[in-house]
């Protein structure tokens, strides 16, 4: 069994929780007041008072989505909050997305494994999504029920649709990036996630962790504008990709 550090998301995420606390952490206003406001927005919307533990679980799981970000992730939250700015659309879904992968390793390995199953096969069902996720993460009552918020949670994203056999999904149409600097960020975004050093270019467009979305071409020049990337070209035409190391832009 891998080790692959907490779990923490563990509760079902509405997308306009995260764009308020995206927004809020925007204005830089200090984690207590976000608490306090996010406790307000979500009253009524969790069961269970604070003191039960739902409301402050469900803040915990935001806060550390958009606020309480490990410091090596803070040029890509900083970055993300930008791109949400200016993305269009459904494209805004792709920044909390990049967001939830890295801050939250295991929301990755449920995506990645919903992913590969919607790739497969036409439907698949939330105990085959189980069935993987726990051969890396244990078979327990937390990893089991994590992996059914999460499910449930892409669905209420609208990335999954609910099908007639109760417990049953399949993938909805894949949202187009358009985007060139969204793209390179959420290429970052699945370093970040998988603590990768070199990965092929193509490995990380087309992975199932993304399933979501139809990212398509990008060229490395556009990659190398964010300057946490670097690219290389391995063999004669193997475009591979790592992060740079660099937390500040070059003069």
């Amino acid at each position: 069994m891998k080790t692959k550090g907490m779990i923490g998301f563990d509760r079902r995420i509405r997308l306009e929780w995260l764009d308020d606390v995206a927004q809020w952490a925007s204005e830089g206003l200090p984690l207590s007041s976000i608490r306090e406001r996010i406790y307000h927005a979500l009253e009524g919307q969790v069961s269970g008072a604070v003191e039960d533990g739902a409301l402050r679980k469900t803040f915990t799981v935001l806060a550390h989505v958009w606020v309480n970000v490990p410091e090596k992730i803070i040029p890509l939250r900083d970055e993300g909050i930008f791109l949400l700015e200016r993305a269009r659309g459904k494209e805004r879904l792709a920044v909390h997305w990049g967001m939830c992968m890295a801050t939250y390793p295991f929301f990755s390995e449920v995506a990645r494994q919903v992913g590969r199953l919607s790739n497969l096969q036409e439907s698949f069902t939330l105990d085959q999504v189980r069935r993987r996720v726990v051969e890396g993460w244990g078979d327990t009552e937390r990893v089991r029920r994590s992996v059914r918020h999460i499910v449930q949670t892409l669905r209420d994203w609208d990335v999954l649709i609910s099908e007639e056999s109760k417990g049953t999904y399949s993938k909805n149409t894949p949202i187009l990036i358009e985007m060139p600097a969204l793209k390179a960020w959420l290429v970052e975004a699945q370093l970040i996630s998988n603590e990768a050093s070199a990965v092929p270019l193509r490995t990380i467009l087309e992975g199932p962790a993304l399933f979501p979305f139809r990212i398509g071409r990008i060229t490395t020049k556009e990659l190398e504008k964010n300057y946490r990337l670097t690219t290389f070209r391995h063999a004669l035409d193997e475009d591979m990709v790592s992060l740079s190391g660099r937390t500040k832009s070059l003069p």
